[in-house]
């Protein structure tokens, strides 16, 4: 395990309850969390699943809802598999002191101009674990490292960091870190120099597609939101397909998005989600030319008013 997490309990009713759960998150080795779930088989119970999703709810940082999407899934993988076999791959003995101060740098390292030193870092942590989720770990933050380098090739750079991406995707990983890692690599691909755009822009739409069986609108709103944002802006870009059937889609993407973002919960994120969608139906090829401007126009006023007063309708 690689750091804590810190939250207040939420659910009053569960004090206790969510009082373990927290105590399942913060423990600083694979052994005592699974020690802790073997001793508390009540954290098998369906009840944890409310207080997962109070604590999701009550925190703002899209790390930590990761986090606890981590261990939320990790405790239902205990159900249906068993807590011995479940852990069987993830428990690893004490970190050794030379890792630890590695991981420390690594986590301090956040200037892009400082990232070869980040990459080397990776990579010498890297020999020191045979931890699968450590090493999986390492994988990924070694392929951000490469794609915000900003020393060597831009092109070999962004090559290296999908290779990572792949890698660790290629392992046994948990559905929450396979979404962030195909996250990582739709923004590879979109930025990628080798092969063709058209190739490259499926291959994001592909990965985002793949991550929507993850980040569903029922557990990772915001999540879902964001990814039907970004289908949205490649599909006004996207050279496959007919122009008209993908600026359909695009729309249907935007209007998606919208159900979730809100002027009074994200009023930065549905501003440019708004704007979006202007741009999409002023640029639209089906329809009367006349309605899809005036629609476009609507939208822009929307924008506008939700922004000076914060009063546009919620989308449910």
């Amino acid at each position: 395990m690689v750091s804590k997490f810190f939250v207040k309990p939420v659910n009053k009713q569960s004090q206790a309850l969510t009082e373990l759960v927290l105590q399942f998150i913060n423990a600083d080795s694979w052994r005592k969390a699974q020690k802790i779930v073997t001793d508390n088989p009540q954290l098998l119970s369906n009840t944890v699943e409310s207080i997962f999703d109070a604590l999701i709810v009550d925190v703002e940082d899209k790390n930590a809802r990761f986090v606890l999407q981590e261990y939320r899934q990790l405790l239902s993988q205990c159900r249906i598999n068993g807590i011995e076999a479940t852990f069987a791959n993830d428990v690893a003995d004490d970190i050794q002191p030379e890792l630890a101060t590695l991981l420390d740098e690594i986590q301090t390292i956040t200037d892009n101009n400082a990232m070869p030193r980040r990459i080397v870092l990776c990579q010498q942590a890297l020999t020191y674990t045979t931890n699968p989720q450590l090493w999986m770990f390492l994988q990924g933050e070694l392929g951000n490292s490469y794609q915000l380098n900003t020393l060597g090739d831009p092109a070999d750079n962004l090559e290296k960091a999908i290779e990572c991406y792949q890698a660790v995707l290629q392992a046994q990983a948990m559905p929450m870190q396979r979404a962030t890692t195909m996250n990582n690599l739709a923004t590879a691909y979109l930025n990628r120099i080798y092969g063709t755009p058209d190739e490259n822009l499926e291959k994001a739409i592909e990965y985002y597609q793949a991550i929507l069986q993850v980040r569903n609108q029922k557990d990772m709103p915001v999540e879902w939101a964001g990814t039907m944002n970004n289908l949205g802006n490649i599909y006004t870009e996207r050279i496959s397909g007919t122009r008209a059937d993908n600026q359909e889609q695009a729309i249907e993407y935007y209007q998606m998005a919208l159900q979730v973002i809100t002027p009074q919960d994200m009023p930065v994120e549905w501003a440019s989600t708004m704007n979006n969608l202007a741009i999409a139906y002023s640029d639209r090829i089906c329809g009367r030319r006349t309605d899809n401007l005036e629609k476009a126009i609507n939208i822009k006023d929307g924008t506008q008013k939700g922004h000076a007063g914060g009063m546009g309708k919620n989308h449910e």
